[in-house]
C-alpha cells in the first residue's frame, strides 16, 4: 500500500470519528433537554424518526439542518431557543453543541448531573484538541504532498527554460506549464532584454516559502554552468528586501552580458517563491 493511500484511509477515518462525535453531542442534547409539552408531542410525532435521520446523516448540512429543526420545535413550545447552527465542519458543530449546553439551564435540563455535564463537555473538549491536531497534521502533509510537486515539476522545467534563455527565445517557454506555478510572464525592460518570471504560491505559509525556496535553490545551482556565483540583489519587493542573483562572473563585462541570469525569492507582500529567469544583455 503506497503512502498516499494510507494517508487517504486515516483521513477518511479521522472525518469518520468526527462525524460521529457530532451525531453524538446532537443526540445528547436531544436526549437531556425537557420541556414537557415539547416532549409529549415529540414522542408522539418525531423523535424516532428524527434521531434516525441523525444517525444517518453524511455531511455537515445535514446536521445542522437536523438540529435547527430541532431547536426550532422546542422554542416553538417553550419560548427558550437553543438558536441555529450554522456550522462548517464537524468541530464548530460540536462547539456549537456545547454553547447550547452551557445556555440550557437545569429548568430544561431536570435530568442531567452537573457531574453528568462536566464529564460530557470535558470529554468532547479532549476529542477537539485531538481533532485540531489532526487537522494541523493533515494541513501540514497537505502542504508537504504540494511542495514535492512542485519541486520535482520544476525540477524537470527549468533545465529548458534556462537553455532557451541562452538562445533569447522564451517564446518557447512562455506557455509553460509548471505544478505550482503561477503568474508565468515574459516581460522586456526598456532596452528589450527579455525576463520570465513564475510564482510558486505557499498560501502565505513563511516556514514553506522558505523551504520550498531551499529545494528550487539546489535545482537552480545544479543547472547554471560552472563561473556563475551566487549574489544578493537588492530589491524591496522580497522579504528582507533581497533575492539570491546567480550571474556569471567574466574577466570582462562583456563576457558577463552574453549570459543569462536567474533571481530568487521570497516575496514580502504575498508569501510565495518568485523566479525571475533573464536573457543575456548582449545577443537578445
Amino acid at each position: 500500500m503506497n503512502r498516499l493511500v494510507l494517508i487517504l484511509i486515516v483521513m477518511l477515518g479521522v472525518n469518520a470519528m468526527a462525524q460521529e462525535a457530532a451525531k453524538k453531542a446532537l443526540l445528547t442534547i436531544e436526549e437531556h433537554a425537557y420541556f414537557k409539552k415539547f416532549n409529549k408531542k415529540w414522542k408522539k410525532t418525531k423523535e424516532v424518526d428524527w434521531e434516525k435521520s441523525v444517525q444517518e446523516a453524511e455531511s455537515i448540512e445535514e446536521l445542522n439542518k437536523l438540529f435547527n429543526e430541532y431547536s426550532d420545535l422546542f422554542a416553538q413550545t417553550s419560548s427558550f431557543s437553543m438558536g441555529n447552527s450554522t456550522a462548517t465542519n464537524e468541530i464548530e458543530f460540536i462547539e456549537y453543541m456545547i454553547k447550547v449546553e452551557g445556555v440550557l439551564a437545569n429548568d430544561f435540563a431536570p435530568d442531567w448531573s452537573e457531574e453528568d455535564r462536566m464529564k460530557w463537555r470535558g470529554e468532547l473538549e479532549e476529542f477537539m484538541v485531538l481533532e485540531k491536531e489532526n487537522k494541523k497534521k493533515k494541513d501540514q502533509m497537505a502542504r508537504f504532498q504540494k511542495m514535492t510537486a512542485m519541486v520535482a515539476d520544476f525540477s524537470k522545467k527549468f533545465p529548458k527554460i534556462w537553455e532557451d534563455s541562452k538562445e533569447s527565445a522564451f517564446e518557447n517557454t512562455s506557455s509553460i506549464a509548471i505544478v505550482g506555478g503561477s503568474e508565468i510572464a515574459v516581460t522586456k525592460d526598456q532596452y528589450g532584454v527579455a525576463s520570465l518570471s513564475v510564482f510558486f504560491d505557499t498560501e502565505d505559509d513563511a516556514k514553506m516559502a522558505e523551504k520550498l525556496m531551499e529545494e528550487l535553490v539546489l535545482i537552480i545551482e545544479e543547472n547554471v554552468e560552472k563561473g556563475y556565483k551566487q549574489g544578493n540583489d537588492m530589491d524591496a519587493e522580497y522579504t528582507g528586501s533581497m533575492r539570491k542573483k546567480y550571474q556569471f562572473e567574466g574577466e570582462k563585462f562583456a563576457e558577463t552580458a552574453k549570459k543569462p541570469t536567474v533571481a530568487i525569492g521570497v516575496l514580502k507582500n504575498k508569501k510565495g517563491v518568485k523566479v525571475v529567469v533573464t536573457e543575456p544583455v548582449f545577443g537578445h
